[in-house]
């Protein structure tokens, strides 16, 4: 009875997005579980560790409007990922140190892990609005997994794609094998925690197989051929292909490539070879990244066009309601 009532109230969801140098402010205000109204509005992000003053106004000034206003944020930093087991005594075989992280099992399926520097900086950054409801890009990708047909033995590789961020989850018969999350542009990323000048809780270079942000010319892009090794896989991607490619799908592209290594080569995952790969997008996937993934990488392709704001309130209303 209390749910049901709780439903008919109005609430206003705050969804805020970090992106490189933007800010993306999603507003819905619904009711009985739909909604009623809805605004966006985008800003500069000019500082790592501070909204500007009109984002913190225009935030404040939408909460003050509804008394059951929720703020929520998606976790963007690169300390995090998720562990295919929920055995924290089988964390250090991942090269996960349980005192440096937060993390939660997730329906006895997997552990998903934070830094607890990335959300003490989450928390910095937001400390002038406040902070509600914080969620993690793989529980996002879990969601979509969830609703997509999956052939049985067939191992697949989700991918979310949003606002030049992925999310990489290895799935196969309801196990979640192998997780990972890079961005996709070059510049260092703000939203990157800088342990080496953190006081607290200092980590090691060793504690986490954390992606750096890579360099390297499009040109060293590594071809996976599924009859040699993975430790041979050394052909470059073809001219063609590399020109056509803009620079956010090179980045992507290597970085999806490198990640399919480190799945395929590294003994402590259960690296059956991926049967093709799902990404889940906003917009829509550049052909010749397909056709790069398909010719160079040995993977079919099948994309899908997703709401972003939509599984985000989905799950806001499942902690709420």
């Amino acid at each position: 009875m209390f749910s049901f009532l709780k439903k008919r109230l109005l609430y206003r969801f705050i969804i805020v997005y970090l992106q490189d140098d933007s800010v993306f402010v999603h507003i819905y205000d619904i009711k009985n579980i739909k909604i009623l109204n809805s605004d966006m509005q985008n800003f500069e992000l000019k500082k790592r560790n501070e909204l500007t003053n009109e984002v913190i106004d225009f935030i404040n000034k939408k909460q003050r409007e509804v008394i059951r206003s929720y703020i929520i944020t998606l976790v963007n930093s690169l300390g995090q990922g998720i562990i295919p087991t929920c055995n924290k005594n089988k964390f250090k075989k991942f090269n996960i140190d349980e005192k440096y992280i937060y993390y939660i099992c997730i329906d006895n399926l997997f552990t998903n892990y934070v830094t607890k520097a990335d959300i003490r900086w989450l928390q910095k950054i937001f400390a002038p609005v406040g902070i509600d409801l914080i969620f993690s890009p793989f529980i996002v990708l879990k969601k979509l997994i969830e609703n997509y047909e999956i052939q049985k033995d067939e191992v697949v590789l989700f991918v979310l794609y949003h606002n030049l961020y992925a999310t990489l989850i290895v799935y196969k018969n309801g196990k979640y094998i192998y997780g990972n999350f890079f961005n996709t542009f070059d510049e260092q990323n703000p939203l990157y925690t800088d342990y080496e000048n953190s006081n607290e809780n200092e980590i090691e270079d060793e504690t986490f197989e954390i992606d750096e942000i890579l360099e390297e010319d499009f040109e060293d892009i590594p071809s996976i051929d599924l009859n040699d090794s993975v430790d041979n896989a050394k052909n470059e991607l073809n001219y063609k292909i590399m020109i056509d490619l803009v620079e956010e799908n090179r980045n992507f592209a290597y970085q999806l490539s490198n990640s399919l290594k480190e799945f395929y080569s590294n003994k402590i995952y259960d690296s059956n070879f991926v049967d093709k790969i799902v990404i889940f997008s906003e917009d829509s996937v550049d052909i010749n990244l397909i056709e790069y993934i398909e010719n160079e990488l040995f993977l079919s392709v099948d994309t899908e066009m997703i709401e972003m704001d939509e599984v985000v309130l989905n799950l806001s209303k499942e902690e709420l309601f």
